[in-house]
């Protein structure tokens, strides 16, 4: 904060991000303007308290205080109108617009107070549900909040049972987000952790084992511990109780070690098409509901539509992996696709139904129709993004 000195390349990136932030401000306040005197005010105390103010490592305490003595001194006019050959310029409006900014970008809400506060909550069973969505919220808004409390969270789950008590999806979305965000607070070298991850992939919930799955992803060891995980879910049992959620599992590996369940496609394919999305266990009658939401399908209500839909995915995610290979292999890549293009086209123009009329499994329950048609169109509209496809 001792000036540019007419550095050229300083000033570029200033105005640059002056530009950029004066776009979400309201214009009454002249904010690119006030910006502007802020830069030529250079004062060394107003730089450290607007730090403090949006600094993740500040408590609550310390939030409050600096945002409270910045807004004093900027409703100083010898503070703001300190500028040498500089006309005077109107108090309210740099006040206005540094208040909307750091009321935007301080963390009032979501800081060191109150992250330890959430932990806690979150291991007890009145609150743990309310409490694991703000910390899974926070940690997508602002990972670095819980750069003194991740700790907690990687001891949360080592102490966590998969399939027993609260899910533990938001605790293990949080840590994905903390994680990928901050890769140098993830210890690869603690086997406890990775052995309790690999426990929530092959026997958490379908939402618990796509995160496992992320969080492997991250590790210097991933390639072992994938393989090490593949290999427990793989041959497929379709009378498994976790079958869901090694379908998921299969889903996110095909996005992150494509190389590892490739060589099996070929035989996962027709498994999925004969023994998922060709059968139902329920068949449909009148009386069935015409939609089932996100919240119940989580919850595990129908963990057979929940497969038919990880079918789909799992052939979309395919050929997302798919799409970077070398020309040499076009043929094969446009045959694959062609044929998941055809069943996701197919799904739709026939409402959800590809179920056989003669076959025995007829008809498709009307709400698993309604999802499968629905996810059909969105995983259609992900490979329609693919240039190849």
């Amino acid at each position: 904060n001792g000036g540019h000195d007419g550095d050229a390349d300083v000033e570029k990136k200033i105005n640059k991000t002056i530009d950029w932030l004066s776009v979400s401000l309201p214009d009454r306040y002249n904010p690119k303007k006030s910006l502007e005197r802020f830069t030529k005010i250079n004062n060394r105390r107003l730089y450290y308290l607007t730090k403090l103010t949006i600094s993740p490592d500040s408590d609550y305490e310390t939030i409050r205080n600096s945002s409270k003595e910045l807004f004093t001194r900027l409703q100083d006019s010898k503070v703001v109108n300190s500028v040498e050959d500089e006309s005077s310029y109107p108090i309210n409006d740099i006040f206005q617009t540094f208040k909307i900014l750091i009321y935007r970008a301080s963390l009032n809400f979501y800081n060191r107070s109150n992250i330890s506060s959430l932990l806690k909550l979150s291991k007890n069973s009145k609150y743990s549900k309310i409490a694991q969505e703000l910390v899974d919220n926070v940690s997508t808004i602002t990972p670095a909040a819980f750069k003194n409390q991740i700790q907690d969270l990687v001891k949360l789950i080592k102490d966590s049972v998969p399939g027993v008590g609260e899910s533990k999806v938001n605790t293990l979305r949080a840590l994905f987000h903390i994680f990928h965000k901050m890769k140098d607070y993830l210890d690869d070298d603690d086997s406890e952790f990775f052995d309790k991850i690999l426990d929530f992939a092959s026997k958490g919930t379908p939402l618990e084992a796509k995160f496992a799955v992320k969080l492997i992803s991250l590790s210097k060891h991933e390639d072992a511990l994938s393989v090490q995980l593949f290999d427990s879910i793989y041959p497929f049992d379709g009378d498994s109780e976790y079958f869901t959620s090694h379908l998921a599992v299969l889903s996110q590996l095909f996005l992150t070690q494509h190389s590892i369940v490739e060589e099996k496609a070929n035989e996962i394919t027709p498994f999925l098409i004969k023994n998922v999305l060709l059968t139902n266990e329920v068949v449909g009658k009148e009386s069935d509901p015409v939609w089932i939401s996100d919240e119940e399908l989580e919850k595990g209500n129908d963990l057979n539509l929940s497969a038919k839909l990880l079918a789909l995915r799992i052939f979309t995610n395919r050929l997302r992996s798919l799409s970077e290979a070398d020309e040499e292999s076009d043929n094969s890549v446009s045959s694959i696709a062609e044929h998941v293009l055809k069943l996701l086209i197919s799904l739709i123009g026939n409402g959800g139904e590809i179920v056989s009329s003669k076959s025995g499994a007829y008809p498709t329950p009307r709400h698993y129709q309604t999802r499968l048609r629905l996810d059909a169109g969105l995983n259609l509209l992900k490979l329609a993004k693919i240039p190849r496809y």
